[in-house]
């Protein structure tokens, strides 16, 4: 991890970490009790008994994790990705943080030069995307603004995006639900949110796409001007 904090490394691979190619369930097991056995504990007891929970889906548990690791130091970081390596060094050298700099995953367009000297302050992806999620989560599911159509057409974009931001078990789930449109909109808001900040920025790509007006319409696209114009994602086709 030369050059770079567990911190930032943890961000960058948050996605990788709780799609259906990333942890297994023997694998993140060994690391939530390798975490609980190290001195001192990365781990208390509350958060082992939470993550052990067999009712708990998978990709849960590792965003799960993720969640107590983000709120803790740097050792803790270290600690788990010393365990990944210590369990399955091909994973470990798999993870987006640990890619050579022409292979790592391009989830944001480079920007120019001339358009990086043109704004006046540093800017910081850090829970961009996850933040305009939570804005505008009353208006996505009360509004009608995400129709059938468009929420097939939005998991589509989003299960065959490389890599995928949902596995194929989530996309059945989300499209094939008994369950009304508004609580399958919902379910599918509260998932991205648990995937992280890429995840959340892929949804916007899409949906800014497939419904451009319905994007300007958006609560977070009106208070705060329109974020994909400070951090373009592309969406790979």
């Amino acid at each position: 991890m030369e050059g770079k904090s567990y911190k930032d490394a943890l961000k960058h691979d948050r996605l990788f970490f709780t799609n259906e190619g990333g942890l297994s369930e023997t694998l993140l097991n060994q690391i939530i009790v390798y975490l609980a056995k190290t001195d001192p504990p990365v781990l208390n007891n509350r958060e082992l008994d939470m993550l052990r929970n067999p009712k708990m889906e998978k990709h849960n548990r590792s965003a799960t994790l993720l969640d107590c690791l983000s709120r803790k130091g740097e050792e803790s970081w270290s600690h788990f990705y010393r365990a990944l390596k210590m369990y399955d060094l091909y994973l470990y050298q798999q993870i987006p943080s640990q890619r050579k700099t022409g292979n790592r995953l391009n989830y944001v367009n480079k920007r120019n030069a001339a358009e990086i000297e043109k704004c006046p302050h540093p800017l910081q992806r850090e829970d961009i995307y996850v933040k305009k999620l939570k804005d505008d989560h009353l208006h996505f599911t009360n509004d009608g603004c995400i129709s059938e159509e468009i929420l097939l057409q939005v998991i589509n974009e989003l299960r065959y995006h490389e890599p995928p931001v949902l596995n194929r078990p989530e996309a059945d789930k989300f499209l094939n639900d008994a369950h009304d449109l508004h609580l399958r909109v919902t379910d599918l808001l509260n998932a991205l949110v648990n995937k992280g900040e890429e995840a959340c920025g892929f949804f916007y790509a899409a949906y800014k796409e497939l419904n451009p007006l319905g994007y300007m319409e958006l609560p977070s696209t009106k208070k705060g001007g329109n974020a994909m114009s400070t951090f373009p994602l592309q969406l790979q086709k």
